[in-house]
């Protein structure tokens, strides 16, 4: 339960950290809240992805793009591990 915990945290936390607009809005730390979180686990069957949902509390422009990820952080290189996927979220609308 506190592993599920820890990684469940640190998911929030860099995937705040990764979001990035490509687009002309702007996002700031408190602009996404996280509604949901379910991690795959052995509870599960084999090949259920890690799932969640998550809320725009400021308006954004159509085609803004942001970016979600699991990777961890490795501060030797200061950068992102590239072993977990990348979600790209675009939207169509303002």
């Amino acid at each position: 339960m506190k592993n599920l915990y820890f990684k469940s945290l640190l998911f929030i936390m860099l995937g705040l950290a990764g979001t990035r607009s490509e687009a002309q809005t702007t996002l700031a730390v408190g602009d996404i809240a996280f509604t949901g979180y379910i991690a795959a686990d052995n509870t599960l069957p084999i090949g259920t992805p890690d799932q969640f949902s998550f809320v725009l509390l400021v308006p954004i422009s159509a085609n803004t793009v942001i970016l979600f990820t699991d990777n961890g952080w490795r501060p030797n290189l200061s950068a992102f591990d590239a072993t977990e996927s990348v979600f790209s979220f675009r939207s169509t609308t303002a």
